[in-house]
């Protein structure tokens, strides 16, 4: 804790002096106005698309000319070019980044001042202070007409970034995601002369912003000078992930314009830009040396977990914060390294109560208990310094004791108290690798240890297999614990890691979904969603209490339905009983009594339509075919999808003459039975077509049922949305008959079906 305060103490302190320093140079550097080339010098053609100024929103090795404070973004090896006149390389840059430490940069420039060439050497370095806040420093060196000068510039750079990075680290940062990855803002102090004024200095402010976060960004930049101030304005924009377009202007003169484009393809960034002033174009291209930041990240991460196999936690947690600084949003290194801070503080404090324990044993000549701790440490931290040198040191001493402490661990074995015997044989070993009688009992000890082992490893299987994921998780890390190179263990619990993701999706739009029907109180719906989530996560506790809630919800309701459905059964009104009994049956389908009664009334109802057929086929027998229609309609009645019945009826009305079929269909149409009317009506015409009363009649009947056909749709609907998927279909089925064609119905039908397949299906 004290050396965290030191340092935070001594970041406050470089801040505060770094301050300083720059007011007294913006208030303090004079200058000379009588050369003016240099500062007109714009490295990149990307600066120079943008409005010729590259304080901010330049982040490649040419920010050490701008502001080099913005080579601290950059976290890898980059070269850079700029070609302003043919056959002339007039800009060559490098930038090497040193984790900790910053980005240093070197750079050799060709420009001229007042016609006359100009060569420049600048040296640079960037580093970021603090989360968001960088600062820079660069050194020039300039020849011209056989006359040489220095100057010097100061950068500082705020680009807030929120990341896993700097969340692990409780770095400050804007809460807002208007300011938080889209916003920077730079101050500059350029070229400050040191001794010789051959030069004048400037001060350079800057200001970009991302309209949006995936762009465009705009950038602005006020240049005061002694001579003239300047500003610059740009505008850039992403068209795809590789192809960058930009256009700029200067003193918002339109005749100042440039414009240019950039494209990136692996390691390599080529920009190429027109300036309508000098009416030149210039071509620019940073490389970058080696690999991309985010292999270079995984490379760090894998040696983590390399140092991780060998209990090197202190070198896997330095590997987990460099991959985290190329790659600020590495999950698996964040996750590694937040799991290992907080390990390695257990741990710390339990070497230190260890050492302590060590050094009074120590202190009171038992060697043997004192290696013993120390043995401990190195078990917990195998480069521990300070254990290494106190065994070095006791070990002579401990050999006299050995054959006492060797009895003492073989009784502490026999009492089952491994975890000291292993302690006493190991602490032997230490000091007599040869002791033959404790590596035989080591061995049992391992043996011992890696029979438990395989025990939590087999009980994590099994709740593995059962879904129980935190239980699994649990005797994972527990067999993990007793033996690190179980690799299966590992591997089951990334899977649970992994799995863990995927269930909390599906959960979340499950929970939703079960939310939504159970305030809707389709409770067989939500009961379903319920269960579905229990078959993910078996003990998640809330869809195990909303389940039990429905559960009693559903008790309570259905059998309120029932009774109503048994009084209406005892009356004999049997429509009503079984409107009752399908509600149960929608809300319960287990419920054994609405489905006996269901049944006793389906077996009369059939008993009722048999008896009506065996009627329709005596009359057809006797080709009584009008009294065959009205036996086949009483059985249709009872049961609309009768088969037979409408065959039996299909026979009769075409064994009718015209005039029967149409006085029945009249009959049939003034009772508002206009399928039948129409169905007998068809058959008329068929005989014959040419029939205006019955293609009159015909007419009237499809306008009837056309009307017919939106109530019974919308019925179904009706029914659909409360579950009661069998009325909604017989509903659908009517429809169907009216139009074959009914898109509509035939997707709600088979929607309706599949839910009472599900309900069918239900425990």
């Amino acid at each position: 804790m004290t050396m965290l305060l030191s340092c935070r103490g001594d970041t406050v302190l470089r801040i505060r002096i770094f301050c300083l320093i720059f007011i007294a140079l913006f208030f303090f550097a004079q200058p000379d106005a009588s050369n003016a080339g240099v500062e007109e010098f714009s490295p990149g053609a990307k600066t120079i698309g943008i409005g010729h100024s590259g304080v901010v929103g330049i982040y490649d090795a040419s920010a050490l000319f701008w502001n080099p404070a913005a080579l601290s973004a950059k976290r890898v090896p980059q070269g850079f070019i700029s070609i302003h006149e043919p056959f002339t390389l007039n800009y060559l840059s490098y930038s090497h980044f040193v984790p900790k430490l910053g980005s240093y940069a070197l750079s050799i420039a060709s420009t001229w001042m007042d016609e006359h060439p100009t060569q420049s050497a600048t040296i640079g370095w960037g580093h970021e202070l603090i989360p968001g806040f960088s600062t820079g420093l660069n050194i020039n060196g300039f020849e011209c007409r056989e006359q040489t000068w220095a100057s010097f510039g100061v950068g500082i750079l705020y680009r807030p970034i929120r990341s896993l990075r700097r969340t692990l680290h409780k770095s400050p940062s804007p809460r807002s995601s208007y300011i938080a990855n889209r916003l920077a803002m730079a101050l500059v102090l350029y070229n400050v002369p040191l001794g010789r004024q051959y030069n004048h200095h400037q001060i350079r402010c800057g200001l970009s912003y991302d309209v949006m976060s995936s762009g465009p960004t705009l950038v602005y930049a006020h240049h005061f000078s002694p001579a003239v101030d300047s500003d610059h304005l740009g505008l850039l924009f992403n068209p795809t992930s590789h192809i960058q377009v930009y256009t700029g202007i200067r003193n918002f003169d339109a005749r100042n314009f440039s414009f240019g484009g950039g494209f990136e393809w692996d390691n390599i960034d080529v920009q190429l830009s027109y300036d309508a002033l000098t009416n030149r174009l210039v071509f620019s291209s940073s490389i970058r040396i080696g690999a991309h930041p985010r292999r270079i990240a995984d490379r760090y991460y894998n040696q983590a977990i390399e140092s991780l196999k060998k209990r090197y936690k202190q070198q896997a947690l330095r590997q987990c914060e460099l991959a985290l600084l190329y790659d600020e949003n590495h999950s698996r290194a964040y996750s590694l390294e937040k799991n290992l801070q907080t390990y390695i503080a257990r741990e710390t404090v339990k070497i230190d109560s260890l050492l302590i324990a060590a050094q009074i044993y120590q202190n009171q000549q038992n060697f043997l208990p004192a290696a013993a701790q120390y043995l401990k440490i190195l078990k917990i931290d195998p480069n521990n310094r300070e254990a290494q040198e106190a065994i070095a040191m006791i070990r002579p001493k401990v050999n006299i004791d050995v054959e006492r402490w060797y009895q003492q661990a073989i009784n502490a074995y026999n009492e089952g108290n491994i975890e000291r015997a292993e302690e006493l044989f190991e602490a032997i070993i230490l000091v007599r690798p040869d002791h033959f009688g404790s590596k035989s009992y080591l061995v049992k000890i391992q043996s011992y240890y890696s029979k438990i082992a395989e025990q939590h490893y087999f009980a994590g299987l099994g709740y593995y297999s059962q879904r129980k994921l935190d239980a699994a998780e649990t005797e994972f890390k527990k067999a993990l614990a007793i033996d690190p190179d179980l690799e299966d263990a590992s591997t089951y619990l990334s899977r649970i890691d992994d799995e863990r993701i995927q269930n909390e999706k599906q959960i979340s739009t499950l929970l939703d979904e079960a939310q939504r029907l159970e305030e809707n109180q389709m409770w067989a719906g939500a009961l379903r969603a319920y269960r579905d989530i229990l078959k993910i996560q078996p003990d998640h506790s809330f869809a195990l209490q909303h389940l039990q809630q429905l559960e009693s919800i559903i008790s309570t309701t259905a059998e309120r339905y029932f009774t109503r459905g048994k009084i209406a059964y005892n009356n004999g009104d049997f429509t009503k009983a079984l409107d009752h009994f399908n509600t149960v049956l929608s809300i319960d389908p287990s419920h054994a009594g609405a489905r006996q009664l269901k049944n006793a009334i389906a077996s009369s109802q059939y008993g009722r339509s048999r008896q009506y057929i065996d009627r329709a086929r005596y009359h057809v027998n006797r080709q009584n075919w009008r009294q065959a229609i009205v036996m086949a309609d009483s059985a249709l009645a009872i049961n609309p999808s009768h088969a037979e019945a409408a065959e039996i009826k299909t026979h009769a009305a075409t064994q009718l003459d015209v005039q029967s079929l149409l006085v029945q269909a009249r009959a049939e149409y003034n009772s508002a039975r206009y399928l039948e009317a129409l169905e007998l009506l068809e058959v008329v015409l068929d005989k014959d077509p040419e029939h205006a009363e019955a293609q009159k009649l015909l007419e009237n009947c499809q306008l009837e049922l056309h009307t017919q056909v939106d109530v019974l749709f919308n019925l179904g609907i009706q029914l659909y949305t409360e579950e009661k998927y069998q009325q909604a279909i017989d509903t659908w089925n009517t429809v169907l008959k009216i139009n074959p064609y009914h898109k509509g119905a035939l997707d709600y039908k088979a929607k309706a079906q599949e839910g009472l397949d599900i309900l069918k299906n239900l425990p």
